[in-house]
């Protein structure tokens, strides 16, 4: 009940508009931001008051309007809210956004939308197929030779050292996880994406 008071005496006069995330990048740091605005444009969103915040933006992965777009926000932050770069009312002049909605920064991408993070570089694909090759290579190889030199017992030793390869298995790449999350903010995310005017790069 205190939260709905709290959000009802907060809320603007004008509550259509925008939902929109974005990834910033702040002296080499990387940052998630959930936000509401009127602007039509978040390059006049992110310069309101002679701010060059807008310089700093990565990617625009949503820009979406919705009539009741500041509730769909509060519902979204209130959600993600224990993931929060600096906390719920942080307004520190020494850390990114200071006045311009830092409190509504993430470290890390809580809507899991930004795919490039959840990508295989091509280079660690090659690489792992190319391990994998040459193990099967080698082993071939190894089996020949062998084979040749030692006759019977050639076939003890490789099964030996078969054994040993197969409870070593090559390490593939690291595939990081996109966050799972409850159905009906599931929905309102793909939502949003979907009837975004921005592309997602």
């Amino acid at each position: 009940m205190f939260k709905g008071l709290k959000r009802w005496f907060s809320k603007p006069k004008k509550t259509s508009g925008y939902v929109y995330y974005v990834k910033f990048v702040f002296e080499g740091e990387i940052f998630y931001k959930l936000g509401f605005t009127t602007k039509n444009s978040l390059s006049e969103r992110f310069s309101y008051s002679g701010s060059d915040d807008f310089k700093s933006i990565k990617k625009t992965i949503f820009f979406t309007y919705r009539p009741n777009a500041w509730y769909i926000e509060q519902d979204l932050l209130d959600y993600f809210e224990k993931h929060l770069a600096f906390g719920k009312y942080s307004n520190d002049s020494t850390k990114p956004l200071a006045g311009n909605g830092q409190s509504e920064l993430f470290k890390t991408d809580v809507l899991g939308l930004d795919e490039e993070l959840y990508k295989v570089p091509d280079h660690l694909r090659e690489d792992y197929r190319k391990r994998r090759q040459d193990a099967v290579d080698n082993t071939i190889l190894m089996f020949f030779l062998i084979t040749i030199t030692w006759g019977f017992w050639a076939v003890v030793l490789i099964v030996m050292w078969l054994v040993d390869l197969m409870s070593t298995p090559q390490t593939p790449p690291i595939i990081l996880m996109k966050p799972q999350h409850p159905h009906h903010i599931q929905e309102i995310i793909n939502t949003l994406v979907d009837d975004s005017k921005y592309p997602e790069n």
